[in-house]
C-alpha cells in the first residue's frame, strides 16, 4: 500500500510541476493577465511598490493610481498583509512583482490548506489531494489565472485555519488564552487585508451564534472568550480603526455602492457554474458535494447536516431572495455592494471539510482515491485553462499590456 500511495502522490506532483512550469512561462512572457477588475487590483500592488522604493509607509488616499483623483481605497483595503509580499519582491520589474506575488499567494494556499487538513485528519495523502483540489478549482483558481485579488486571496491561504479556529471557539466550555490569542489573530489577519471581509465574517460568525443559541447549543464559555479577545483585537486593530475613523469623517468618498446591496437570481447562480466560478459553486464543490451524500457516514450525520446547512445558508445569501434591502440601512453590512462576491467565493470551504470529515475514519481507501482522481483532473483542467486564456484572449492581453506602460514607475520612470 505505501508503494501504491507514493505512484499518487509521485503522478500528482509531476502534474503540479508541468503546471507551475507552463504557468510560469505564460506569466512571466506572456503578460499579466487583468480580466474584471483585475487593473484596479494590480494598481494597490503599484500603489505600495512606489512607496517602498521611495522610504515612504503607503498612504491612506491613493495618487499615483486610480485615476490620480485622490480616492480613499486604502480604507476599504488596508493591505497590511500585501506589505510583506510587496517588499521581498521589490527587486523585480513591476510586471514580474505582479506575477510572483500571484505565485507565492496561490503556492501558499496549497501549503497552507494541506497542513490545516492534515492536523484535521491526521491524513497527509488525502489532505495533499483535498488542499490541490481546492486551490485548482473555485475562486482560487480564477483569481490566479483571471483576476488578481491580493486582498481575499491572502485570506483565502488561511480560510482554513479561521475556520476551524471559529469552529473551537464556538464549542468551547472553558476559558482558553491560546484559544483567544488565536481567534484574536484571525480578526486582525482579516481586517489587515480587506475590511468588507471582515464584514463578511462577522455576520456568519453572529448567524451561526444565534442558530446556536436558538438550538440552546452555545456555552457561557464562548462569549467569556470572545470578549476577553476584544482588547487584544481592539489594541492591534488600532490602526485600521484610527485609519476609517478619520477617512469616514473626512467625506473624502463613501464605499462604491454603499445602501445598495445587490445579489443574483437563482438562475444566474446556477447558470455561471464552472471550474473555477468566483462567486458560485464550482464544479469540483458540488461533485465532492456529491461523492460526500453518495458515500455518507451516518457516524458523523449530526456534523455532515450542520455543515449542509451552513453551506446552504451561504448560498441563499448570494441570492435575492434574502431580505437584503432591510440591511441597506445597516451601517458596515449596507457596503457589501454584489453579496456573491461576498459570500460565494467561499462556497468551496464547506464541500471541502465535509469530504475529509466523511472519509476521516470511514471507508478512508475510497476517500483518498477518489480525492487522488478529483485532484489529478483539478490540475490537468487547470493546464488546460491557461492554455485557452493564452489562445483566445490575446487581443485583451496586448489592450491590458498597453494599460500598464503607461503605469510609469515613479522612481526609474519606466513603464512596465
Amino acid at each position: 500500500m505505501k508503494k501504491v500511495s507514493q505512484i499518487r502522490i509521485g503522478t500528482l506532483l509531476i502534474v503540479l510541476v508541468i503546471f507551475f512550469i507552463y504557468s510560469a512561462e505564460c506569466q512571466f512572457n506572456g503578460g499579466v493577465k487583468l480580466f474584471g477588475d483585475g487593473i484596479f487590483h494590480v494598481q494597490r500592488i503599484l500603489e505600495i511598490r512606489n512607496s517602498f522604493l521611495h522610504l515612504e509607509i503607503p498612504s491612506w488616499v491613493n495618487f499615483s493610481t486610480f485615476f490620480g483623483i485622490g480616492q480613499a481605497v486604502n480604507g476599504m483595503y488596508p493591505d497590511i498583509t500585501l506589505w510583506p509580499l510587496v517588499f521581498i519582491t521589490i527587486f523585480l520589474s513591476p510586471q514580474h512583482q505582479v506575477v510572483v506575488i500571484s505565485f507565492l499567494i496561490f503556492f501558499l494556499t496549497l501549503t497552507v490548506t494541506w497542513l490545516c487538513l492534515s492536523i484535521r485528519t491526521d491524513n497527509i495523502e488525502m489532505s495533499f489531494y483535498l488542499a490541490t483540489i481546492y486551490t485548482f478549482s473555485g475562486y482560487t483558481l480564477y483569481q490566479f489565472l483571471n483576476e488578481i485579488q491580493p486582498g481575499a486571496a491572502i485570506i483565502n491561504i488561511f480560510i482554513f485555519p479561521i475556520f476551524f479556529i471559529s469552529k473551537e471557539l464556538l464549542d468551547s466550555k472553558k476559558i482558553d488564552i491560546t484559544l483567544i490569542c488565536k481567534f484574536s489573530l484571525c480578526i486582525i489577519l482579516i481586517g489587515f487585508s480587506h475590511l468588507l471581509s471582515l464584514i463578511v465574517y462577522g455576520f456568519l460568525l453572529g448567524s451561526v451564534v444565534l442558530f446556536r443559541i436558538f438550538q440552546r447549543k452555545i456555552s457561557i464559555s464562548f462569549f467569556v472568550n470572545a470578549l476577553l479577545s476584544f482588547p487584544l483585537v481592539l489594541v492591534g486593530m488600532s490602526p485600521i480603526i484610527y485609519r476609517i475613523l478619520k477617512i469616514s469623517s473626512s467625506g473624502i468618498l463613501e464605499p462604491f455602492g454603499k445602501g445598495h446591496i445587490k445579489a443574483a437570481t437563482l438562475p444566474k447562480m446556477l447558470e455561471f457554474i464552472s471550474w473555477w466560478s468566483r462567486g458560485q459553486l464550482s464544479i469540483a464543490a458540488l461533485v465532492l458535494l456529491i461523492i460526500v451524500y453518495c458515500f455518507f457516514n451516518s457516524g458523523i450525520k449530526s456534523q455532515l447536516i450542520r455543515l449542509s446547512i451552513l453551506e446552504g445558508y451561504m448560498f441563499i445569501l448570494c441570492l435575492k431572495a434574502f431580505p437584503w434591502k432591510v440591511f441597506n440601512h445597516v451601517p458596515l453590512v449596507n457596503t457589501l455592494q454584489y453579496t456573491p462576491w461576498r459570500f460565494g467565493i467561499w462556497l468551496s470551504v464547506i464541500p471541502i471539510i465535509m469530504f475529509a470529515d466523511n472519509f476521516k475514519d470511514y471507508q478512508q481507501i475510497i476517500g483518498i482515491k477518489i480525492s487522488h482522481i478529483l485532484a489529478l483532473l483539478s490540475v490537468i483542467l487547470s493546464i488546460s485553462a491557461q492554455s485557452y486564456l493564452i489562445s483566445g484572449q490575446v487581443l485583451r492581453w496586448q489592450i491590458v499590456k498597453f494599460k500598464l506602460n503607461i503605469l510609469v514607475d515613479r522612481k526609474t520612470h519606466k513603464g512596465l
